[in-house]
């Protein structure tokens, strides 16, 4: 209202503010540029641990994978050599099981009644297994 009198004892009107947790003076002029940093940079370094996070969530399952196709083969091969003593297969072949060589590192087979064992493994790149077999015929 125009030629509105002030009312006794009232304060001079202030522009309005919106009200907020904290109050910016005019002299805290940097602080959003200091607040817009400091969120870049943790928003920044969680990224980084959520890459780091999946990555080495990556290797492992693929290691893994990589350990079991090797077990894997391994039991193929020392039972494929066991079946080749008994007689149920022919000439030992070592199979190779999805890029997993397997082999036959010591094989002690003295006939048939007698105790007998041999070690098998499945080997790719770095990851080998080895496994133990005893077995009778």
């Amino acid at each position: 209202m125009a030629g509105a009198k002030a009312l006794p004892g009232a304060r001079p009107s202030r522009s309005p503010r919106l009200s907020s947790g904290f109050c910016l003076l005019s002299s805290d002029k940097g602080f959003g540029l200091v607040a817009a940093v400091f969120v870049i940079v943790f928003m920044g370094m969680f990224g980084l641990l959520a890459a780091r996070h999946l990555q080495s969530t990556s290797i492992d399952a693929s290691e893994t994978w990589l350990w079991a196709q090797a077990l894997y083969t391994a039991n193929s091969t020392a039972r494929l050599r066991i079946l080749t003593h008994d007689g149920g297969g022919g000439s030992f072949t070592a199979p190779v099981i999805q890029n997993v060589q397997g082999s036959i590192t010591s094989d002690n087979f003295a006939g048939k009644g007698a105790p007998s064992s041999l070690e098998a493994r499945g080997a790719t790149g770095k990851i080998v297994r080895t496994i133990r077999v005893k077995y009778i015929l």
